[in-house]
């Protein structure tokens, strides 16, 4: 007996020898009674307390052998630790039949579960102190089991509502473990959902994401740039777990996208994220980490980052080299930026080799009647007419405009930027009637595609700008320049080298409009003011 395999120690010394001795005395002595069933209950007592019920028959002990000590309050009904096992019969721990029956009215809970209650306490060892407080917490917990599984809102199965309903008649006859497999068997058959569902919903994100991407690309062609960014963006965030490249390709579109509405510092984070991705995943060295690095590194030359701009053109030039040779396709764009880069810093003797090879690599990969080599002969052609080769830039541009027109119209941005470029020409050349009506085809080109506010079409007014000015128009060229440096100041800030040489070309015009004042008298007040537009 577990009772008295703990407290031997104690039975064989002290007050547990004076019962001893009484309870060999009443063997001795006393006959035993014989039951209905023919039970002979003589002995096998482990501790003494009220007369011993015995289920599914009678017993009957001529003599309570009492002690107090021994004796248990379990919500209001004394008992004791017996249990005297029989043939066909079981003691559980003493209780008056009728107070059994009063324990499982009072909580609501059947007689099996009152059972059970028992048998987790005798199974747990609960020290005949600890039974009433033990009893109240496991019947609250039975309880409260019982109202979950009546209060559960979410069965989408029916199969799972027959577990759950077979879980909940095991609970209320106190058989636990059988109510457990149950449930597990509910929660395997919803995991099985869950699994089934999500792998539904990735594929239903990714069909979304893609199909947004579709979009994205739609509006692309229709020259609505900040459209397709906001669908790009969109569709990188559908993305779930699991497609961290295809995130990183939408992140890296929506980036692309950002950069062709002329918002540099907005294409800058998902191109970031992108680069990581790719980075973590592909490695510093492959060819969608370069494509990105080449991307970025505009977006910081934009940003007058050049030296961090400078390292990831060498970078992406550097795998993309390793990985296709000196004469692939892909070299074209990078060359072509990098050039780009020197001429801002000022790196002329770098600036013409580049876009010579570039131009080469061009032509035999694409034809030279493409788009790609329309825009290295502009680029080209911007370098010759900043050395001051007018004949050299004139024929580049010229050939430029001839090759866009025919692939992309005289509606396009790429057009009405080599417009630009060309009346930048006429203007060198002191040809200002051809360069003003250049120039005003470009703005209306720009403004109907890209918007007034984009910094190309901001670059066009300051150029037009200059071009009244010199003519004398000094009235229509302010408003020109202040349009210009608001622009310039709202996407990038005062410290941008574009909106200071706005500034200083607006300067050199107020300067000149009041040239009978000395420089120290110009009031530069409402310049200052201009400082402040778009903060």
């Amino acid at each position: 007996m577990n009772w008295f395999k703990e407290n031997k120690q104690w039975f064989f010394s002290g007050i547990g020898g004076v019962i001893l001795t009484i309870v060999v005395t009443l063997f001795l002595t006393l006959k035993p009674t014989p039951n209905k069933n023919g039970i002979s209950i003589g002995g096998n007592i482990n501790s003494s307390g009220d007369t011993a019920i015995v289920e599914n028959g009678n017993v009957n002990i001529d003599k309570n052998i009492s002690d107090s000590s021994a004796k248990v309050n379990v919500s209001g009904h004394s008992y004791g630790d017996i249990t005297v096992q029989g043939k066909n019969s079981t003691i559980i721990y003493g209780i008056q039949p009728e107070k059994y029956a009063n324990l499982a009215n009072e909580y609501g809970v059947t007689k099996a579960a009152i059972k059970c209650f028992f048998k987790i306490m005798d199974k747990k060892h609960v020290s005949p102190e600890d039974l009433d407080n033990t009893f109240r917490q496991i019947a609250k917990r039975h309880k409260a089991l019982q109202e979950r599984l009546k209060q559960f809102k979410y069965l989408i199965d029916t199969e799972v509502e027959q577990l759950r309903e077979q879980a909940k008649k095991a609970i209320a006859i106190g058989e636990y473990d059988k109510a457990d497999s149950y449930i597990d068997k509910a929660i395997q058959k919803q995991l099985d959902c869950v699994q089934g569902i999500e792998k539904q919903t990735k594929k239903c994100k990714l069909s979304t994401a893609e199909m947004k991407a579709d979009k994205a690309e739609i509006q692309m062609v229709q020259i609505n740039y900040k459209v397709a960014s906001r669908l790009f963006k969109e569709a990188a965030e559908l993305i779930p777990e699991g497609s961290e490249l295809v995130k990183a390709e939408y992140l890296k579109k929506w980036g692309d996208a950002c950069f062709d509405a002329g918002e540099y510092y907005d294409a800058e984070y998902p191109l970031k994220r992108s680069l990581t991705i790719r980075e973590n995943i592909l490695g510093e060295n492959s060819i969608e980490v370069a494509a990105v690095l080449n991307n970025l590194a505009g977006v910081y030359k934009f940003q007058s980052r050049y030296e961090e701009a400078e390292l990831m053109y060498r970078q992406s030039l550097k795998v993309m080299e390793k990985k296709f040779g000196l004469e692939h396709s892909c070299l074209v764009s990078i060359l072509n930026n990098l050039a780009l880069l020197y001429k801002s810093q000022d790196k002329h003797d770098e600036v013409e080799p580049l876009y010579k090879r570039s131009l080469r690599i061009a032509k035999k990969n694409f034809g030279s009647e493409s788009q790609i080599v329309a825009s290295t002969l502009n680029n080209l052609a911007n370098f010759y007419k900043f050395q001051g080769k007018y004949k050299k830039a004139e024929v580049l541009y010229n050939h430029s405009l001839k090759i866009t027109e025919n692939i992309l119209g005289k509606n396009h941005p790429n057009f009405a930027s080599i417009l630009n470029n060309l009346a930048g020409l006429y203007k060198s050349q002191g040809n200002y009637i051809n360069a003003e009506l250049m120039y005003k085809r470009s703005l209306k080109t720009m403004k109907s595609n890209l918007g007034a506010e984009h910094p190309h079409f901001a670059s066009t007014l300051n150029n037009l700008a200059g071009l009244l000015e010199f003519q004398g128009k000094y009235k229509e060229a302010e408003l020109l320049y202040r349009t210009s440096l608001k622009i310039i100041l709202k996407k990038f800030g005062k410290d941008h080298p574009n909106y200071k040489d706005i500034v200083n070309n607006y300067l050199s015009m107020m300067l000149e409009k009041s040239k009978q004042l000395p420089i120290k008298n110009l009031d530069l007040g409402d310049f200052e003011k201009e400082r402040k537009i778009g903060k």
